[in-house]
């Protein structure tokens, strides 16, 4: 006799389809067995000794039925509404999800097209053509680093003198954009509702109402200057443009330090002009700090190489005022073509 620990058995279940395979061997007395389908079944057990000596299978009829409320008309109801509340509900969220994404991509197209009406409002802002003085060529351009931006300029003719604006409103963006507008506005504002045109007059005027308007975390850096070309002078305000004013003579590049404080920060200010006499041939070039900041992947500033006074000190003769901007720009963006760092807005006269 086996004692009753080493006992081992096999088990099957045998339908009407054909018998199973036995089972491993086991110890166990108890068994689970799940069944795909009702019918009659039979289960069938055997013992194996040590010397896997297998008996005569002991066998057990099954019949297997469902469970009766599986056979109600009542369940299958059940059943077919639960099925049918299931695909209503998924029909409903699938609609919701997109609804909401019809939403998503309306709202994106809106503020994609709200984006370019500002663009167009903005780029409508710079003047098309330099103003035609006597002795002179003007010229100015302005490359946004995104849609819209905070740079601008502008040329403000009266008789045979003409007012020359660079300036870069703080902020990126939209918001740049939008006090770069109102900027432009108040610009105008102060020169024809101001007796003395002088541009340090003039400056002074436009920050006593850009203080009053901007945000207390929005300045305005800018150069404005008046050219006059009776006697080919240009008197000039630098409120905190740290973007020099650069003039190029006989080859050599050099960089007219005047300084002052950035417009729409504090009220009262004081502003000095600075006046220069031109020469003939004399390059001057008026900017925003998009020329001077742009960094490479070492993060050494564009203005730090000494590439700008190269480019300048090379123009090759009869070179047009557009294309000794593009000769600047391009270098600009060559410099800085691998840096990880956003880039500014551009503006250059």
């Amino acid at each position: 006799r086996v004692p009753f620990e080493k006992r081992r058995y096999q088990h099957r279940m045998v339908s009407s389809s054909g018998a199973g395979d036995w089972s491993k061997l086991t110890h166990e007395t108890t068994v689970i067995q799940r069944l795909a389908k009702s019918g009659a079944y039979t289960f069938e057990v055997r013992f194996v000794d040590p010397q896997l000596k297998v008996s005569a299978p002991n066998q057990l009829e099954l019949i297997v039925g469902a469970p009766p409320f599986h056979r109600t008309g009542l369940f299958s109801a059940l059943i077919g509404g639960l099925t049918l509340v299931f695909f209503i509900a998924a029909g409903l969220q699938t609609h919701k999800v997109l609804q909401q994404r019809r939403e998503i991509q309306e709202y994106q197209q809106m503020a994609v097209r709200e984006v370019e009406d500002a663009s167009s409002i903005q780029t409508d802002l710079f003047p098309a053509v330099g103003p035609e003085i006597e002795g002179f060529e003007i010229f100015g351009r302005c490359d946004p680093s995104s849609e819209v931006g905070g740079d601008f300029y502008d040329f403000i003719v009266s008789d045979n003198q003409v007012g020359v604006a660079v300036a870069d409103v703080s902020g990126k963006g939209m918001q740049g954009a939008m006090n770069a507008v109102m900027a432009s506005g108040v610009l105008h504002l102060a020169i024809t509702e101001t007796a003395d045109v002088s541009p340090s007059s003039i400056v002074e005027k436009l920050n006593r109402i850009l203080t009053a308007k901007f945000r207390a975390d929005t300045n305005m850096t800018m150069i404005f200057g008046v050219l006059n070309g009776d006697n080919q002078t240009f008197t000039f305000v630098n409120a905190g443009q740290h973007a020099l004013p650069i003039l190029v003579r006989n080859g050599n590049v050099e960089r007219i330090k005047h300084g002052g404080f950035p417009v729409g920060m504090k009220h009262p200010m004081k502003y000095k002009s600075l006046e220069f006499q031109f020469e003939p041939g004399d390059l001057l070039l008026l900017m925003s700090d998009g020329i001077i900041e742009p960094t490479d992947e070492d993060s050494i500033m564009y203005s730090e190489t000494g590439k700008l006074e190269t480019v300048l000190s090379n123009i090759p003769a009869n070179t047009p005022l557009s294309g000794v901007i593009d000769m600047l720009i391009q270098d600009v963006n060559r410099h800085s073509i691998n840096s990880t760092e956003p880039q500014d807005d551009i503006t250059l006269i």
